[in-house]
């Protein structure tokens, strides 16, 4: 009996892995077709020029992409062409910004293809289309293969990451840089892997130098650190050399921006209004900040899906993350709310 059931067994195994790869397949088939759809979406008018109503922004950096091809490729001298009032000095080196990463490839794009307008959407696009697919793999991870789609699907076609995700801004890269971060940082921790290790540094780095308010992301690595580990955690050491080698290259290059950028020409997009704690004292305040979460970030159909996600978490400790990452979202209001009261794309984070 034992030799003839060893076949109906092995008949068994490969069946029901061939379904399992039947499966593997069709969920790689929507993930791919959701893609190919934001793209497509992402590509209409992709050669308009930067009029929409954040063209303040948008020229801003497209002044130091067309900067960098025309006065050399240094990504730690941004510039743009207006003057300061102090008269300092002769050009228009900014500082106190961002890393300029979306503007510095553009450049390189510049030197192939011209300055057509187009050519400045590429960048932004490849990294917003790059942000969904980590972002599913990572949604993949907490809620399963369908809800990842569902979830990828809707932030594909959210106002403002779509929005941004074809704009000349540091968002598509930060907000990449951020699902990237951590996904590796949860397969790093489940698997303890050095390549996983090493793209989550490298990844969470390049999100916060990207875009500084991306350090919100800070509050759920730490939630996922201490299902693992609980308190442990404070005793390993390459918990340790994980936060230094994101914090210290983010800490000289802010030292080097304010501290030799700005004594050029006075002029930063940091400006102290970012961080007026003024407005936490006003009831205007809160109604603004609802009302544009209500009808612009998210619009009503997310807000209440993403309510109901949150009422609802996947099992166990783990399941909790996005509660922390809500958490992170939200101090950002306290934490900046200069900026998050006179720009609503600072509320995507």
């Amino acid at each position: 009996m034992t030799g003839r059931s060893s076949p109906d067994a092995a008949a068994g195994e490969s069946a029901a892995e061939s379904f399992e790869r039947r499966v593997a397949l069709l969920h790689g088939f929507v993930l791919g077709a959701i893609l190919v759809a934001s793209l497509g979406i992402r590509l209409y008018h992709v050669t308009s020029p930067p009029t929409s109503h954040l063209a303040w922004r948008e020229t801003q950096t497209l002044m130091i992409a067309r900067n960098f091809w025309r006065d050399g490729m240094n990504l730690f001298l941004p510039a743009v062409d207006w003057r300061s009032t102090t008269g300092n000095v002769a050009d228009g080196t900014i500082g106190g910004t961002e890393l300029n990463v979306i503007p510095f490839l553009t450049a390189i794009l510049y030197q192939v293809f011209g300055t057509g307008a187009w050519v400045g959407r590429v960048a932004p696009i490849f990294f917003s289309v790059l942000g969904l697919y980590w972002f599913h793999r990572l949604a993949a991870r907490f809620y399963g293969q369908a809800a990842a789609h569902a979830a990828t699907t809707i932030l594909a076609v959210s106002p403002y990451y779509l929005y941004c995700g074809r704009t000349q801004l540091p968002e598509p890269f930060a907000f990449s840089m951020a699902f990237g971060g951590l996904l590796y940082f949860d397969r790093w921790l489940e698997s303890q892997r050095r390549g996983n290790y090493a793209l989550a540094i490298a990844c969470c780095l390049f999100a916060i130098l990207g875009k500084p308010q991306i350090a919100v992301i800070a509050f759920p690595m730490a939630w996922l650190l201490f299902h693992r580990m609980g308190f442990r955690f404070l005793k390993r050491a390459d918990v340790w050399a994980f936060a230094a080698a994101v914090a210290v290259p983010n800490a000289a290059y802010i030292a080097y921006s304010y501290g030799v950028l700005l004594p050029r020409t006075g002029l930063s997009f940091a400006q102290p209004g970012l961080i007026n704690f003024d407005v936490l004292s006003y009831a205007s305040f809160y109604r603004k900040i609802g009302a544009s979460v209500w009808n612009v970030v998210l619009t009503p159909p997310v807000a209440v899906l993403a309510l109901l996600g949150l009422l609802r978490p996947s099992s166990g400790m783990r399941g909790w993350m996005p509660h922390a990452w809500a958490i992170g979202s939200v101090s950002l209001f306290a934490l900046m709310p200069g900026g998050t009261n006179a720009n609503e794309y600072y509320l995507l984070a």
